[in-house]
């Protein structure tokens, strides 16, 4: 696998807002490694919008050098633990 290092662009399987048992395949950029434990704790990206009631939705101004499709959003307020196996390159 290769290395994760943090500020990067990974896919991952994010569980879906309106229904948890469901996932999603989606970017999210890797915040932290947690070396010892396996982990990474990353965040939710979407194309879609910032949205007003949520000050800590971030644009992604090279959203291009991260090579991600679309003009997209960081959700700050999403974050999630992962284990690094789920991560994968697209």
């Amino acid at each position: 696998m290769e290395k994760i290092v943090e500020q990067d662009v990974w896919f991952v399987e994010f569980p879906k807002e309106e229904n948890r048992d469901e996932t999603l395949t989606r970017p999210a950029i890797v915040m932290h490694v947690y070396n010892e434990t396996l982990q990474v704790l990353s965040v939710k990206v979407t194309k879609h919008g910032a949205r007003e009631s949520d000050p800590f939705d971030t644009g992604i101004f090279y959203w291009e050098d991260a090579y991600l499709r679309y003009p997209s959003i960081a959700r700050i307020s999403k974050t999630k633990l992962l284990s690094q196996n789920t991560l994968k390159k697209e």
